[in-house]
């Protein structure tokens, strides 16, 4: 491919973040956007000047034709509209989830293989230069063997758009698991090189949510907090946290921490802001030693121009749409388990998605 990338923004949401870091990309060029709200279409010609606005997507397929798109719509969105820009010849940069459940992801998973198309889940954590620091140390065998992670975003009250569909399961697929424990989840399994899960422990809980929905007489019907404890084929566990509130001092925050027979390692925000930095502890020659893992370039890398650079060289991503099915399973597994109140183990086969509690092995 010798000329720019013709990229679709489809949601002006989330997905203003999408048009601005395209705009950014030398090999990327933004030739629609897509939204049911004009006013946020009017604001996006203003700002990036784009003409070509729409509130059809199929419409903006049918008429555009461009290379790829990016999906940042609501979660029970992704799966129809990335299934339908794939056989319309598109590559697809999809926000997390891919789905709302690992059927419907690995469905998507299953026409990107048929059609030939790149498709990225935007696991964006993954580009932050503290997580692309602490995968290099990862990487290197400082920490030796990873044997237990704990992987954690709370808010104190943060929940996104109150009364929307973030908070309506049949169009969600779940609360703060599926919107910010998702992230912290790959993240910790990319640092530790992605290793099979067998059972889950889970629960989840909803007194700040419901308590809420009641007072402002809106539906709420997904979690606020999960907590889960994962285990692993090669003996290594890990805790998984993640709330919309939680009564906590901090406003927010996010944490991932790695222990190994070599060392441990810490990927963290400061100060309560989206800023972040990683450390790592380790014993060298009897020593002690504190390692804070810097920058390791001037500027962090876009998972837009990841993206770009995979479609234009042919590379598979490396938040790839299986890594996006495997979170999906585990995510089913978590939400099943916490119904069932006991541990629940993970079957992988593409030919077993979980759906529901209905024909599911109960661990001991």
């Amino acid at each position: 491919m010798t000329s720019a990338l013709r990229v679709a923004v489809l949601g002006l949401g989330i997905g203003k973040h999408h048009v601005r870091d395209f705009v950014a990309c030398e090999d990327a060029e933004v030739v629609a956007v897509c939204d049911v709200s004009e006013t946020q279409l009017e604001h996006t010609r203003k700002r990036w000047g784009i003409e070509n606005l729409y509130t059809d997507y199929k419409r903006l397929l049918s008429e555009q034709k461009p290379d790829a798109v990016a999906i940042a719509l609501p979660n029970y969105l992704h799966e129809p509209v990335t299934i339908e820009a794939l056989r319309a010849g598109c590559h697809v940069l999809c926000e997390k989830p891919l789905a709302l459940n690992a059927e419907g992801a690995q469905r998507m998973l299953n026409v990107a293989r048929e059609t030939g198309k790149t498709l990225m889940i935007n696991f964006n954590r993954r580009f932050h230069a503290s997580a692309t620091a602490a995968k290099r140390f990862c990487e290197g065998g400082r920490l030796g063997q990873i044997y237990f992670a704990r992987s954690v975003w709370h808010r104190r009250r943060g929940f996104p758009s109150f009364g929307s569909w973030f908070g309506v399961k049949s169009q969600s697929g779940g609360g703060a698991l599926i919107d910010l424990g998702i992230h912290r989840l790959d993240l910790a399994l990319w640092l530790m090189g992605y290793p099979e899960p067998v059972t889950v422990s889970a629960a989840t809980y909803n007194h700040l949510g419901t308590a809420r929905g009641a007072l402002e007489r809106k539906l709420f019907d997904v979690e606020d907090l999960v907590t889960a404890y994962i285990r692993f084929r090669n003996g290594s566990t890990m805790v998984l946290e993640a709330s919309w509130a939680l009564n906590q001092q901090e406003a927010d925050l996010m944490t991932t921490t790695l222990y190994g027979t070599k060392g441990g390692l810490i990927e963290k925000n400061l100060n309560e802001t989206y800023e972040f930095d990683a450390y790592a502890y380790t014993e060298e020659n009897g020593v002690l030693i504190d390692h804070h893992l810097k920058r390791l370039s001037t500027r962090e890398q876009l998972p837009q121009e990841h993206f770009v650079d995979c479609i234009r060289n042919n590379k598979t991503p490396g938040p790839s749409a299986e890594h996006g099915v495997i979170i999906m399973k585990i995510l089913d597994v978590i939400y099943a388990s916490a119904e069932a109140g006991r541990e629940i183990e993970v079957d992988l086969s593409p030919s077993s998605p979980v759906e529901s509690l209905e024909g599911m092995t109960l661990a001991s």
